[in-house]
């Protein structure tokens, strides 16, 4: 018997030898707990120093590094993980010279340089240092019942220390420290003038609470909201202090002029406008205290004419902004129900929009959304010509409101004392906004704007066309000037600064540094721009490869405050990210080495281009193994979304599957993968999937080493409903596996997001009308392109063998929609599996996760390697042993489906053997045969 037996597994070894004597093992679920990479990455304020965790590393742990920017010094800390925590981040003191973190109940101080002696304190709570300090004070709270406080000057080693605090905090500047103090007969407010050495105790109460409190942006002022309990309720206040003054003074109550007799103060922290002139807080109605009438129906009635659906109102609570002037007397709350406000720079000004959401887009008024300026001086509003759905910025001194019209197609400024909107960039001959992607919505929308770059001054305004960066002149008086020469369109470069927050941000340096794409090859750079010397910006780096740029997919670049010193991050495809250093990003200091990849079986990627049947030019990724050998046949998965090219030099590490591809592990394991990116066109989201899919497939196909017969498909979310789009209108794939996807886009596109149970959330129209589906209009305007556009009314034409992942705590995708498919499905008798893991949401992750990168390798190994099927597969597993048999056992004696090929060739084999001495057959369990490496590698319990 072991003889036939033996037959057996050569025969299986030699079906599925992709990655015949390999030299690295392939990635196993082993890896998934250990897989070590780096974050939480700091610079010391004069960038000698950087830490950064490295989480995984040792195995069960993290280590927590501080090393030297100039020199070999380095120290590690190895930190145990508790349950599954990583290391927490620390802090540089203000010198740069220790290093300051805490883990569990201890606080470590560790000096830098030298033999990097390391000291503690224990019996810690919680500790903190200011965000911008100069002078070198911190603060750290023992436990206890004492709620003992230390206040220490880390330069002079002063030393003060506070009985019966609560809470504490500094202002950013590091000059103020304010303290919740308990005491036996009352709480205080205590403020600490630490430049001064004064202490002022400007609040006290008996029967109150304190709450958040904020100072202005000069710390010579701060409000606090303070908390009242009488027998209905809490009644809340809102109090200012300023410096110099003895106490603090109530600037609001509940009965303070202005605030409507329905309303009252909520529990929300006061804060200033941008000039200090102004306390913004927030008002709400009051809880309903009255009970349900002994005997009523309770029920939800959904009108028409509500602006807010049900399950919405049943989850939140409106609050009104309002404000109060320092010296004034008198509320002012503009903000109406179905209205959001927001303060906008240094003006008594403020700005009052409609709520998106509430004015729902397919309303008559949502084109005509209202934005208005309102005085806080007095509660007047000027209209503005623009919607409230307009990306907008404000200039450094309020003069202008600069905003994108999706009407126009150009960048306007609104002079706000004038009133007057200008158009700035009409003399700009190329389009500001990504024609592509418009192209794709019904809607234009201002979101398809390249975007804004910042301001310089009054004068000049920055924003950005595909390639290039332009200035503009808010008063229109100047013609629009390209900074950037044309450099990035002739060369298909996208520039952009280095700062990508600078929205609403002056920029104060003539030297700027810009990150570039090429947008041909996908490598990514940096180049130098000096305002005021026109001409082409300089050329600094570029190299196959993503420098530290989230836009480009890796961590952003850190700056050292006091120096012109910077930390970035490079990756590629197969080289996870490291830490360089630089201070003119031409030249960079590797500091890290962390590459736990290449112990395995890796992968490489490329990037291809071909023609879709249309004409259109179509892109796409093409991932490879390490020991890829042009000479073998490959299975070849594909998986896709929207667009992916953009993640060519990517490091994707694996991990707790969250219901994708896990590209990494797949391809380690023999597959070839391939993201191809996929053009819209309105109406037709499932077709044109189905183009760009299938004409990806034709064109690798041609290649010798593409095993054509055995390819497979795999999305996620909007993924998973083009796979079912694709299999309903393709037989072109072997298999094919999808996550958390419609099928029926009439169902969806009124269905309620929220969860099962938690239905809370609105309806996904606006996803289907001009959102990430693009039908261009409502399913009574086109109602033949959401019928063909829903896989449901193609299930009869499935023939490609399905795997479904659904749950019923889906927030995203209601767990119907999952149903509605596999029943229909199965119901027409095809081959589909649908995993629902208990708990699962929108996604996995953890045992879940591991559970499905094991189960979808056996289905794809199944169908596109010709592995027998798992027993899960073959004879399921009943609900009474769920948890308990997970039943990954391969099944030679067993059968998928009727009309399976691979099923059928195992069975011989299996019958093939079953001629004994004894003239027995061989018994069910014999029968159900793998390789070692199944049973070795299958997800073993996380602790």
């Amino acid at each position: 018997m072991r003889i036939y037996l033996l037959i057996a597994a050569l025969v299986f070894a030699t079906v599925l030898s992709a990655q015949n004597k390999i030299s690295k093992p392939a990635v196993d679920t082993s890896v998934l707990t250990k897989f070590p990479y780096m974050g939480k990455e700091s610079i010391s304020n004069d960038g000698a120093y950087i830490s950064y965790v490295i989480n995984g590393q040792p195995k069960g742990g993290s280590t927590v590094v501080i090393q030297s920017t100039e020199s070999d010094w380095k120290k590690e800390l190895i930190y145990n993980s508790v349950r599954g925590v990583d290391a927490p981040p620390g802090n540089f003191s203000e010198d740069s010279r220790v290093y300051l973190f805490k883990i569990k109940d201890t606080l470590f101080f560790v000096s830098l340089g030298g033999e990097g002696k390391t000291q503690y304190l224990t019996n810690i709570e919680t500790y903190q240092q200011p965000i911008d300090g100069h002078d070198d004070w911190w603060a750290y709270k023992l436990k206890g019942k004492e709620k003992e406080l230390v206040l220490q000057n880390r330069k002079t080693g002063q030393e003060q220390r506070f009985n019966g605090v609560e809470e504490y905090g500094f202002n950013d500047k590091g000059t103020r420290l304010v303290l919740k103090i308990q005491t036996a007969i009352e709480t205080e407010l205590t403020l600490l003038d630490l430049q001064n050495n004064e202490k002022r105790t400007i609040w006290s109460a008996k029967n109150a609470k304190i709450g958040g409190y904020s100072f202005d942006k000069d710390d010579k002022q701060l409000t606090f909201i303070t908390e009242e309990k009488n027998e209905k309720q809490s009644a809340y206040s809102i109090w200012y202090y300023k410096e110099g003054a003895d106490k603090a003074m109530k600037q609001a109550d509940d009965k303070t002029a202005g605030i409507n007799q329905n309303l009252f103060i909520a529990n929300v922290a006061p804060s200033f406008n941008p000039s200090g002139q102004y306390i913004y807080f927030k008002l709400s109605h009051p809880a309903d205290s009255r009970k349900p009438l002994t005997g009523s129906a309770k029920l939800s009635i959904w009108s028409y004419r509500d602006t807010v659906i049900q399950s919405l109102q049943e989850k939140s609570e409106k609050k009104y902004w309002a404000s109060i002037a320092v010296n004034g007397t008198h509320v002012l709350h503009p903000e109406q129900e179905d209205e959001v406000a927001s303060t906008i720079g240094v003006l008594d000004l403020a700005m009052i929009r409609n709520h998106a959401s509430i004015n729902e887009f397919w309303q008559p008024s949502y084109e005509e959304q209202k934005q208005w300026l309102v005085s806080l001086k007095n509660g007047m509003r000027q209209i503005l010509p623009f919607s409230s759905r307009t990306i907008l910025t404000v200039s450094p001194i309020n003069r202008y409101i600069v905003y994108f019209s999706s009407e126009k197609l150009h960048y306007f400024s609104y002079d706000i004392s004038g009133g007057r909107a200008r158009d700035i960039s009409g003399g700009i001959p190329f389009p500001l906004y990504d024609k592509a992607l418009a192209a794709e919505n019904a809607r234009m929308s201002s979101n398809f704007a390249y975007g804004i770059a910042g301001w310089l001054d009054e004068s000049g305004f920055l924003v950005y066309d595909e390639y290039d960066i332009w200035k503009l002149d808010p008063s229109a008086i100047k013609p629009p000037v390209n900074l950037t020469n044309g450099y990035g369109r002739l060369n298909h470069i996208r520039l952009r600064l280095l700062d990508k927050d600078g929205i609403g941000k002056t920029l104060n340096s003539n030297s700027i540094i810009l990150t570039a794409l090429d947008t041909k090859t996908q490598h990514t750079g940096y180049y130098r721009m000096v305002l005021g010397q026109y001409g082409n910006p300089k050329l600094l780096s570029i190299e196959a490869c993503y420098w530290g740029n989230s836009l480009y997919g890796g961590t952003e670049p850190l700056k050292a405050r006091d120096a012109d010193k910077w930390i970035v991050s490079r990756q590629k495809a197969d080289e996870s990210p490291e830490y360089y250093f630089t201070n003119d990003f031409s030249h960079f200091k590797q500091l890290t080495h962390l590459q736990p990849q290449e112990q395995y079986n890796w992968m490489t990627s490329q990037l291809i281009s071909w023609k879709r049947p249309d004409g259109l030019l179509n892109k796409g990724i093409l991932y490879k193994p390490e020991n890829f050998d042009p000479h073998k046949k490959y299975p070849l998965l594909f998986y896709y979304y929207e667009k992916m090219t953009q993640d060519l030099f990517h490091y994707i590490r694996p991990g707790y599957n969250e219901g994708d591809l896990d590209i990494p592990w797949f391809v380690s394991h023999g597959y070839l993968v391939c993201t191809p990116d996929i053009h819209y066109a309105v109406g037709k989201p499932g077709q044109s999937a189905l183009q760009s899919v299938e004409s990806a497939a034709i064109y690798l196909s041609r290649f010798s080493y593409v095993d054509a017969n055995h390819m497979g498909i795999q999305g996620f979310s909007f993924g998973g409903y083009e796979t079912n789009y694709i299999v309903s209108h393709s037989a072109m794939f072997a298999a094919a596996c999808e996550g958390a996807g419609s099928a029926n886009c009439i169902s969806d596109y009124s269905a309620i997001r929220g969860g099962h149970g938690k239905e809370n959330k609105i309806n996904q129209v606006i996803e289907f009308e001009n959102g990430q589906y693009k039908m261009g209009g409502s399913l009574w305007q086109t109602p033949k392109d959401y019928i063909e556009s829903s896989p449901i009314f193609k299930a009869n034409q499935v023939t490609t063998p399905l795997l479904m992942i659904h749950n019923k705590e889906d927030a995203s995708v209601p767990w119907h929609l999952g149903i509605e498919w596999y029943a229909g499905l199965r119901r027409l008798q095809k081959q589909v599996w649908m995993l629902e893991y208990d708990g699962g949401g929108h996604g996995l992750g953890g045992v879940n996760g591991v559970d499905f990168i094991f189960r979808s390798q056996q289905f794809f190994d199944h169908y596109l390697k010709g592995a027998p099927a798992p027993i899960w597969m073959t004879r399921g597993i009943p609900a009474k042993v769920k948890g308990i048999e997970m039943r990954y056992e391969l099944d030679s004696a067993g059968n998928c489906g009727a009309s399976c090929k691979v099923c059928k060739k195992w069975n011989e084999i299996y019958h093939g053997s079953s001629v004994r001495t004894s003239g027995n057959k061989l018994s069910e369990k014999e029968a159900i045969q793998g390789r070692a490496s199944v049973l070795e590698n299958r997800p073993k319990p996380i602790n």
